[in-house]
């Protein structure tokens, strides 16, 4: 354990909590309390506590320097800030932050992350990350997203210096899921999202595949990485990720063939057991997991929760993600497979080994074919061995045990390449940037190990561990020297434990442990035991002056290392063979050479680790060091990690079972230890470990002045340091340094000044509990003495009173028995009477109910009798009845039988079908008739259409229902042809008789059926000909139209143009109905109407052409107008002003122009754009200028003209919505006269409506304008909200540091000497003052209330949105005096709102409900005597329980010292988080989000912007408009 180097005799006092050390508890310590000091203080008697802080009432006495002083306060975020910075302290603030949830934890720059075994959603997420983006470490609570924030600034600011974060912790620390948070958090800083498949999710997904093959179960993770890992994120000059490396360390190659109960093997042979398909398990003859030797030594096969099948389904996944095609997937699945197979693969015999039965066969052949080499070949090369000499090759077979021995290292090192394979694959998909400017790296590694038994994968992890630790301690001094300079403070060299030698004595060379191994492992017949002796001989104390290596008193062939972390002993058993890696001469061959492509790749001719056998050699493989390399990979890895800057995250594994809410203290301890952090603490114990801002001592220990003093006295730093100074003197301190803006205390002092501290208060509380006392006494004796006289008159009276009662009562009495006795006999003749009266009535029933039932028996003989003579007269009846119905239907069959037979002789005559066919003759006929009839009707609508031909000027009325009137006659048609095709089946159905008698008719109908169709088929084609022609000419008439528009031709020229291209249209369209004679019977063709039909362009044109002058005239007018309407929108504000009506001018003005020049009823025109473009440069420009004047006066005038537009205007029928390329005439216009009138009348109804309602007409171009103009509404109100957002946020952000900077200690740097309550209320005043200011405008503007209602909402929301989620992550906000301190700010805003008097704002109050309540819970007395239901239901009724449980974890009260809630209370709303975790509401966030929509449509504008009276038809113009010439059309 560490020693304790601030205990001090002289700083214990009765009642102080201390830590004990104790034997008898895993972590060493338990709390107690002080009871008496004894021999002058150097022995404490104390009474211990159990794990809960109940007292168990045991006394012990113990020596003052064994007892360590409780720190004050709740726990503490940075552990740095600890009073008393010793084990129990570090362990119990750790364990207190754990069951609040709160798993990160600061040691310095240490982060300290305890597992919680379970889902925490609500720390986790892009929230959380863009909360955390560009804030200082330190600001919010602690969390790995800082550290890798803090990591990622400094290497966009630190000149581009790479940097480095190192995981570390013990298997099941969640060291693997640390590093997916923060590699999430690089790509979410540094991603790109143009490609599907970019850097950072490759990077991601390679996870579940490294898993699958490096990672296992083990005694204490079910997913323990078995291998380290080293990934360097690559960044370009922009901070965008651009490449990435993954680097592992010391795969555990023995875990293959060797497994311990109730381990497992690699994840990925039992998700191929279980997850292949079919035809991959007849393609790998595969069979269960429980049949392979690999993976049978141990019984466990299945994972809790983890479906194997889905998981190979996953991993598949993963590697299409990175890029590894389909073959090469099932080439790696063949390897593994092959694995299996040679495990199974077992030998016997005496001196040569041979395969032990059928089955071995069986698994040799499969492995060979999966390998892709001859199974002979492979038999051969298991079971002999070849050496080369100088006169040839000598083959010699092998025993059993050592083929097995070969087998075993052959399944070795095809994993182990094959493991190799997958990371250099997955490098080379990720791809690197070798022009990056710089990088960060993730190291995800092993953490210290020490078992009851320690093996070689033991010795070379803690041997990483030591070099680790070894540069930790460096950065971790360099950083304690490095605030000591910053502060100015005298310091000397600190010497701290440096563990070199640990690492000579492994590393060094000569006689060195790796040293030592490797030349065992070169002779063939070295054992362990000789390994064991070599060891002893070289390394025995004499050698060691370190005093680190040593013999066991137990083991016999072990030894015993002492770590940094302690004494670790370790079995050289397996020490030889696990260090060995070599490759059998004749594997490399045989595989070299095999057929399976992925076999040849991992073997290649050219391998380095082999050189083939040459001649003169005798080794039958090559021998390489598994210790040596890594030892090398080990230097390469510290050398990369000297060119970065550290981060250093140290993963805990709070209990053994992976049980949330589990906290065992001696395992944390123990981890806390090998992880280097208690070492951090020794160092820092070593200089000055007290750390205290001036302002925090001086309200802690001022109090030793008299009067005392408080930091709120001081306003400049150089008198609160003077002060911290007198202080320190006062109290007779001497191991102290005064830093810049700290103070800075050697261990032991800061106890001294608690004991002061503790004995002042305990004088002061005792002098007040005597006045208390005797106040409390003589009140006591003074209300006795009333009570007694009280008593005293209240007894006589109750005596008097029950005289009295007792008198009242004996009357009674008397009275009650007189009429008790009467009762009683007026009782007794009742019940005498009642039993007469029973007994009469009772006889005289039973005679009536005798007479009743001999009248029923005589009644029921008389209905049997009639009802049997019934049934018989009845069944005679119907047996009649049936024969001669029987009979009559036999002679009526007779009868039809013979008429049958004569009419089918009458069928059989030619006179009958005679008949018939005239009767079809004639139906034939009428079919015929009505095909005239249709044909002749057609040619009727055919003449009425050329009729109405000079009616061209209607057609653009007519585009809209011209597509009805041709579907009107398609649907003719289309019934005239289903006519046609019904008789065609009554004639088929007819001759289906009579098929002899019909041959002609049936060959007349097929002919004119064949002609209808050829007619039908020209005219399609004549139809899609001039459909053709026609939309050319409608593309050709849409882009003249557009070409005219851009050379700002006048409206009659384009109009022109419209009328002749129309003509044109009409033309063609009648080409389909003039076919020529003898093509088509049904109709004729007119030439002379034809050439009339031409010359109606012409004259079209003709007319258009005259009407351009005089157009032209009046388009000029219009421009001279619209110039003067956009001189007055480029006016000031303050100079247009308002029309008595208080509608803003420019509103009228623009209204009144627009309705005078009829620019709503227009199809097409510029106006409005030019409108728009005018409103638009006004807006900018007061955006520009931050003129919030004139944009709230610009809101008012959109929102006025938004309503009257809305009140006046409607969408006029017909053609007023379509644009103005909307088409032209069809080929159908106006077919039928009935349709034409229907629609003429309509249009009618539809004007005297339009009429009636007083409303204009509007068309396509002002309902766009219209829309335009919500636009910019929405605009300008965002623009106006979010100025009074940045005007606000610096003021809030001052408002959140407040409590940082600390009481009175407001404008300080800048030297000013206000007054500290007044400095502190100086941010609320200057809020008020930017809402008063807005407020005016808005009133100045007349902007309508309910614009003004929702503005000042949004932005009471936007402060209680900004304040409360400071509020929640920000430790130093959620306090009590930060409580007080909104809360008066609070008060001072509703006092405001109060005093505006109106306009919503004390509707717009109720935003502020969520800081108001949590504010009021932050400064509410005796909380932990609050209920469940009255803190969520009195007190805070709108706080989720997720907020509620952030501030009750956080809250501290930094003036009075009271606690938080109950901790039942606490546990109820876990619980509850919980229950809503596991329904499915995990993603939600504690935090608030600020509502930046829009909170009001155009009917809300139009409903309260116009006043009552308003009316367009007396809208009065302002008094800049009055009087103008320019403006005359308005006035007249």
């Amino acid at each position: 354990a560490m020693a304790r180097d601030d205990a001090d005799a002289g700083v214990h006092v009765s009642g102080a909590h201390v830590w004990v050390r104790d034997s008898r508890v895993d972590s060493g310590w338990t709390a107690g309390e002080v009871l008496e000091l004894l021999d002058e203080g150097k022995k404490l008697r104390v009474k211990l506590e159990d794990e809960s802080g109940h007292r168990d009432g045991e006394v012990v006495e113990k020596i003052a320097e064994e007892c360590a002083l409780h720190n004050p306060g709740r726990n503490v975020e940075d552990m740095t800030r600890l009073s008393y910075l010793h084990e129990p302290g570090v362990l119990h603030n750790l364990h207190d932050r754990y069951r609040a949830d709160d798993i990160y934890t600061y040691t310095g720059s240490i982060l300290i992350a305890v597992n919680p075994f379970q889902k925490l959603p609500h720390l986790y997420g892009k929230p959380m990350m863009e909360m955390y983006r560009g804030t200082p470490i330190g600001d919010l609570s602690p969390h790995v997203y800082a550290v890798a924030d803090a990591s990622y600034k400094a290497m966009r600011t630190d000149q581009g210096k790479s940097q480095s974060i190192l995981v570390s912790g013990e298997s099941g620390a969640g060291k693997t899921e640390t590093a997916k948070l923060i590699m999430n958090y690089f790509a979410f800083m540094g991603g790109r999202t143009d490609d599907d498949r970019y850097v950072e999710k490759q990077v991601l997904e390679s996870n579940p595949l490294l898993e699958a093959f490096g990672n296992a179960k083990t005694v204490r993770n079910d997913n323990s990485s078995r291998f380290g890992k080293y990934i360097q994120i690559q960044f370009d000059v922009h901070g965008r990720i651009s490449g990435a490396a993954i680097k592992t360390y010391l795969l555990e190659r023995s875990r293959v063939v060797n497994i311990n109960d109730p381990e497992r093997n690699y994840h990925v042979f039992y998700q191929l057991c279980a997850g292949a398909s079919e035809e991959e398990k007849i393609n790998l003859n595969l069979k269960p997991a429980q049949e392979y030797r690999y993976l049978n030594s141990s019984r466990c096969f299945d994972l809790d929760g983890v479906d194997n099948a889905e998981e190979y389904r996953r991993t598949r996944r993963a590697m299409d993600v990175v890029g590894i095609s389909k073959e090469e997937q099932d080439n790696v699945f063949r390897i593994a497979a092959a694995i299996l197979h040679l495990g199974n693969c077992t030998f016997a015999g005496e001196d040569e080994a041979v395969l032990m039965d059928q089955n071995a066969e069986e698994h040799l052949q499969s492995a060979a074919a999966l390998l892709g080499v001859n199974a002979n070949a492979l038999n051969k090369a298991l079971t002999t061995r070849t050496i080369q000499t100088l006169e040839g090759s000598i083959t010699s077979p092998l025993s059993p045990n050592s083929a097995a021995e070969g087998r075993d290292s052959l399944a070795k090192t095809l994993y182990s390449k094959l493991f190799d394979w997958l990371v250099a694959h997955i490098n080379r998909s990720i791809g690197q940037d070798e022009s990056a400017a710089s990088h960060i790296g993730v190291l995800d590694i092993y953490g210290f190990e020490s078992f009851k038994s320690n093996d070689f994968e033991q010795f070379c992890i803690n041997f990483a561990n030591e070099k680790l630790q070894q540069h930790f301690n460096e950065h971790v001094f360099k950083m304690e020297q490095q605030e000591y300079q910053a502060e100015q403070i005298n310091w000397s060299y600190i010497d701290f434990v440096d563990n070199q030698d640990v690492l000579d004595l492994i590393e060094r060379r000569p006689f060195g442990i790796l040293d030592i191994i490797d030349e065992q492992c070169r002779f063939p017949s070295a054992t362990h035991e000789e390994l064991a002796l070599k060891m002893y001989s070289t390394l025995k104390e004499d050698n060691d002056p370190t005093k680190r290596f040593s013999k066991p008193k137990r083991g016999q062939y072990a030894f015993t290392i002492r770590h940094y972390a302690g004494d670790v002993t370790y079995e050289a058993n397996n020490f030889l063979d696990k260090n060995k890696d070599f490759v059998v001469v004749e594997h490399q061959n045989l595989l070299s050479n095999a057929d399976q492509p992925l076999t040849r790749e991992l073997f290649p001719i050219e391998d380095p680790t082999f050189s083939p056998n040459k001649k003169g050699s005798r080794a039958a493989y090559k021998f390489s060091s598994v210790g040596t390399r890594f030892k090398e990979q080990l230097h390469d890895l510290m050398a990369a990690l000297a060119t970065t800057e550290p981060w250093y995250v140290r993963c805990i594994k709070p209990n053994a079972h992976a049980s949330p809410g589990a906290f065992e203290r001696g395992s944390v301890l123990h981890q806390l230890r090998c992880g280097g952090v208690l070492e951090a603490v020794r160092i820092s114990l070593a200089g000055f470990p007290t750390r205290r801002g001036y302002g925090e001592f001086l309200d802690r220990f001022g109090l030793f002045s008299s009067p005392p003093w408080a930091s709120a006295k001081f306003t400049r730093i150089d008198d609160m340091r003077a002060a911290t100074e007198e202080l320190l003197e006062v109290a007779g301190v001497k191991g102290y340094e005064l830093g810049v803006s700290k103070v800075f205390l050697r261990a032991g002092e800061m106890a001294k000044l608690d004991k002061k501290r503790r004995v002042l208060l305990d004088k002061a509380a005792t002098r007040i509990q005597s006045y208390a006392k005797r106040y409390l006494v003589r009140s006591e004796f003074l209300r006795v003495r009333e009570a007694t006289i009280v008593i005293q008159a209240y007894t006589r009276g109750f005596i008097a009173r029950r005289e009295f009662e007792y008198r009242r009562r004996e009357k009674a009495s008397i009275v009650l028995q007189k009429e008790f006795r009467r009762w009683l006999a007026r009782r007794k003749f009742l019940r005498i009477r009642q039993a007469t009266i029973s007994a009469q009535s009772y006889y005289r029933g039973k005679m009536a109910r005798k007479r009743a039932m001999a009248l029923k028996y005589e009644k029921s003989a008389i209905i049997i009798q009639s009802s049997w003579r019934k049934y018989r007269l009845q069944s005679d009846f119907r047996k009649n009845r049936r024969a001669a119905v029987a009979i009559q239907c036999a002679w009526r069959v007779r009868v039809a039988k013979r008429e049958l037979r004569h009419r089918r002789m009458k069928a059989r005559e030619a006179a009958t079908l005679l008949r018939d066919k005239a009767v079809l003759e004639e139906k034939f006929a009428h079919a015929t008739a009505t095909l005239e009839k249709v044909k002749n009707q057609r040619d009727e609508l055919r003449r009425d259409f050329k009729e109405y031909k000079v009616l061209l000027e209607n057609v653009k009325d007519d585009l809209a229902s011209e597509s009805e009137r041709r579907k009107c006659l398609e649907k003719d048609l289309s019934s005239f042809n289903a006519t046609i095709e019904r008789l065609k089946a009554e004639l088929l159905e007819e001759q289906e008789g009579r098929a002899a008698d019909c041959e002609a008719l049936n060959a007349s109908l097929a002919e004119l059926c064949r002609r209808r169709d050829e007619r039908e088929a020209e005219l399609l084609s004549d139809l899609e000909a001039s459909t053709n022609r026609i939309s050319e000419l409608q593309a050709d008439l849409h882009r003249e139209v557009q070409l005219k528009e851009a050379a700002q031709l006048s409206e009659a020229e384009a109009h022109a143009s419209y009328e002749a291209r129309a003509a044109e249209v009409i033309l063609l369209q009648k080409r389909l109905d003039e076919t020529p004679t003898q093509r088509d019977p049904l109709s004729t063709v007119d030439e002379t109407r034809l050439s009339q039909n031409r010359n109606v362009g012409d004259t079209a044109r003709h007319q258009a052409e005259a009407d351009v002058k005089l157009k032209r005239m009046q388009l000029e007018r219009q421009n001279e107008d619209m110039d003067s309407l956009l001189k007055v929108l480029a006016m000031p504000t303050g100079e247009i002003g308002f029309s008595p009506d208080g509608i803003p001018g420019i509103a009228v003005v623009t209204f009144a122009s627009l309705a005078e020049w009829k620019a709503f009823e227009a199809e097409r025109t510029h106006t409005f754009d030019r409108i728009m473009s005018a409103y638009a440069r006004a807006v900018e420009k007061a955006n520009s200028e931050d003129d919030d004047a004139t944009l709230a006066y610009w809101l008012a005038s959109n929102a006025s003209l938004l309503a009257i537009l809305h009140s006046t205007l409607r969408a006029a029928s017909g053609s007023s919505t379509r644009r103005r390329s909307s088409g032209l005439p069809s080929m159908f216009s106006r077919f039928r006269e009935g349709l034409t009138s229907s629609r003429k009348s309509s249009e009618e109804e539809v004007e005297d409506g339009s009429k009636a309602s007083g409303k204009i007409e509007a068309r396509y171009p002002a309902l766009l304008f219209k829309q335009q103009l919500t636009a910019l509404l929405e605009h300008v109100y965002t623009l106006l909200r979010d100025s009074a957002k940045k005007r606000l946020q610096p003021l809030l952000d001052a408002c959140i540091a407040m409590p940082r900077a600390g009481r009175g200690a407001t404008h300080r740097a800048n030297g000013t000497t206000s007054h500290p309550a007044q400095a502190a209320i100086a941010p609320w005043n200057e809020m008020i003052s930017v809402l008063q200011t807005l407020l005016e405008s808005l009133r100045a503007a007349h902007l309508p209330s309910l614009l003004m209602k929702r503005l000042f909402s949004q932005t009471f929301a936007f402060i209680n949105v900004y304040l409360f989620n400071a509020l929640l992550l920000r430790k130093e906000c959620c306090s009590f005096s930060n409580g007080e301190y909104v809360k008066t700010g609070l008060a001072q805003l509703e006092a405001w709102v109060l005093a505006a008097k109106g306009e919503g704002l004390v509707i717009a109050l109720d935003e502020l409900r969520f800081l108001r309540q949590a504010v009021t819970f932050l400064v509410i007395h005796q909380k932990p005597k609050k209920s469940f239901d009255e803190i969520t239901h009195d007190l805070c009724p709108t706080l989720s329980i997720q907020q509620l449980y952030r501030i009750s974890n956080m809250y501290w009260d930094d003036k009075y010292g009271t606690e938080s809630v109950n901790p039942d209370v606490l546990s109820q709303m876990k619980r509850l988080m919980a229950q809503d975790n596991a329904g499915g509401e995990a993603g939600i966030a504690f935090l608030l989000d600020d509502d930046s929509s829009i909170p009001f449509t155009v009917d809300d504008i139009a409903g309260t912007t116009l006043p009552r009276t308003f009316n367009r038809g007396t809208l009065a113009l302002p008094e800049a408009v009055i009087g103008n010439p320019s403006f005359a059309y308005l006035q007249a």
